[in-house]
């Protein structure tokens, strides 16, 4: 799991290690829209990710792509582009007050109780 650079890191570790992991969990990081690089790499473990409709750093178009070659490579996925945030908009100042913040923080809750039990 990781945020901002470290969600990129964290997709990466999924790629190359994903016989040690049981998800991966991205928070608006760098995504992977090269579908060949995914296929090499295929991340064997469900990925999911959590990305701001304006955010300006991790274009929503380019999250769309990697869910999409996601899809096509028949990855589980569970990729929310949420509308109205944009980068970084979950902090640990508001993951437990009302709004996109915490409903995030939830569904990566609920992703982990289901996918790690």
């Amino acid at each position: 799991m990781g945020f901002c650079f470290g969600g990129g890191q964290s997709l990466q570790l999924g790629m190359r290690q994903s016989e040690k992991l049981s998800a991966t969990i991205i928070y608006y990081g760098s995504v992977v829209t090269d579908l060949e690089v995914l296929r090499a790499s295929y991340p064997a473990e469900p990925v999911f990710g959590v990305f701001g409709e304006e955010d300006q750093q991790i274009l929503p178009a380019d999250v769309l792509e990697f869910e999409a070659n996601l899809n096509t490579l028949n990855i589980e996925n569970e990729i929310t582009i949420y509308p109205g945030v944009g980068h970084a908009f979950l902090t640990e100042e508001n993951y437990n007050q009302p709004g996109t913040a915490m409903e995030a923080w939830q569904q990566t809750l609920a992703f982990l109780n289901e996918t790690l039990k």
